[in-house]
């Protein structure tokens, strides 16, 4: 009698752990589930995941990309009446992420913005009672930094080690250089005080853009080098291409420009009239502009050149209306 109720005890035993060695992955499966189900949902409710980016990730850094300001993000829905942040994409308007959030940009008007060329900072300017905040932010390290307060919305430019940034603000010409933190006024140098302007020529010199002539200076002596008259150049459109061997500005609203900044008489390459502001050069080929985020102009034919929206399409079906938009990592 003995030896059966051990023989049946060993047999229950047996059983078991047998039974629970059946049901030990269940829970993991079931949670595996449940976040796959909360995923599809959070998707599914806005129509995107909302994702922030990360910095020389290598899915989303093995290509160009284009940074924007998107005014009111359905996710933004209910928790502010300020709705604006920093996105960006691919340039096939994929890979959507998440650069500056409302909470950084705050109880404020988030009027313009331009990131670095490497795409680790993004400096941007809040309007807040009636005046202009400027500050950089780090989506390395989730820091911000206030950088100065004005009365205008500004130009922002950044050298293309993406250390520095230079920017127009009420009455003064100002740099600010992120490894030692050092901001400083440049007015008396350049003897300007605002307008457009650009750096050019592998950061070696710096292009303005008055009302009434363009004029470049050496960017470290402030020595005037060369000026040419135009009538009502339109800060708009003031642009170059990566190096900046070649820039782009409009005048008397519709008049396109584009110049050789490689050479002592800056000659003009190209000169067309059409009714649209470009946001930036093509990367993979200077002869092509972007028109916002949607095609190209061709200034070799001086034709529009239609490009693949589907993604695009699908991105405005959840409310993405790009503006000021700047590309990078490239």
């Amino acid at each position: 009698m003995n030896k059966f109720l051990t023989v049946l005890a060993l047999t229950a035993s047996v059983l078991l752990v047998g039974c629970q060695q059946e049901e030990s992955p269940q829970p993991a499966n079931q949670d595996k589930k449940q976040e796959q189900t909360a995923s599809q949902q959070k998707k599914s409710k806005w129509g995107y995941e909302l994702a922030d980016e990360v910095w020389q990730d290598t899915k989303s850094y093995d290509s160009p990309r284009m940074a924007f300001l998107w005014r009111r993000p359905p996710h933004t829905e209910g928790k502010t009446d300020y709705r604006y942040e920093v996105w960006s994409m691919k340039l096939d308007h994929t890979d959507l992420k998440r650069r500056v959030s409302y909470k950084d940009v705050g109880n404020g008007i988030l009027r313009t913005q331009k990131t670095s060329p490497d795409g680790r900072y993004t400096v941007f300017a809040v309007s807040i009672n009636s005046r202009y905040e400027k500050r950089l932010y780090d989506i390395k390290t989730k820091t911000m930094k206030v950088l100065s307060h004005g009365g205008v919305i500004p130009s922002f430019e950044w050298t293309s080690d993406s250390k520095t940034i230079y920017y127009n603000e009420a009455g003064d010409f100002k740099r600010y250089h992120i490894p030692t933190a050092k901001l400083d006024i440049l007015s008396d140098k350049y003897g300007e005080r605002g307008n457009a302007f650009l750096v050019i020529d592998n950061d070696t010199k710096i292009v303005f853009f008055r009302s009434n002539k363009m004029h470049v200076r050496d960017l470290k002596t402030g020595k005037l080098l060369f000026e040419r008259p135009y009538e009502r150049i339109s800060e708009e459109g003031v642009i170059r291409t990566p190096t900046g061997n070649k820039f782009h500005f409009q005048y008397q609203s519709r008049g396109h420009v584009i110049v050789d900044a490689s050479k002592p008489s800056y000659p003009i390459i190209r000169e067309f009239d059409r009714n649209f502001v470009p946001r930036a050069f093509d990367p993979f080929d200077d002869t092509l502009l972007w028109r916002s985020a949607l095609s190209f102009h061709d200034t070799k034919t001086n034709k529009r050149v239609e490009i693949d929206l589907t993604n695009y399409y699908k991105l405005q079906d959840v409310g993405l209306n790009t503006s000021q938009t700047t590309l990078y990592n490239f």
